[in-house]
């Protein structure tokens, strides 16, 4: 499945932080800023794809392709 955007995440253990990218499509900008957006996968594990669910979160989380 083809995706249009990456969401820029970081999974925090202790003092240690793992960057991560996942791919999800714009759904709706919202008026104060936010996007609407459908993630896929589960974190940064790649065997979890086929997941997804609705976030809104800020846009300058949101990179292109």
């Amino acid at each position: 499945m083809k995706h249009t955007h990456f969401l820029s995440c970081v999974h925090a253990i202790g003092k240690n932080r793992y960057y991560y990218f996942m791919p999800c499509d714009i759904l709706k900008c919202m008026k104060d800023g936010r996007v609407k957006i459908r993630v896929f996968g589960d974190r940064y594990w790649k065997r979890d794809r086929e997941k997804s669910r609705i976030r809104y979160v800020e846009r300058n989380r949101i990179e292109t392709l």
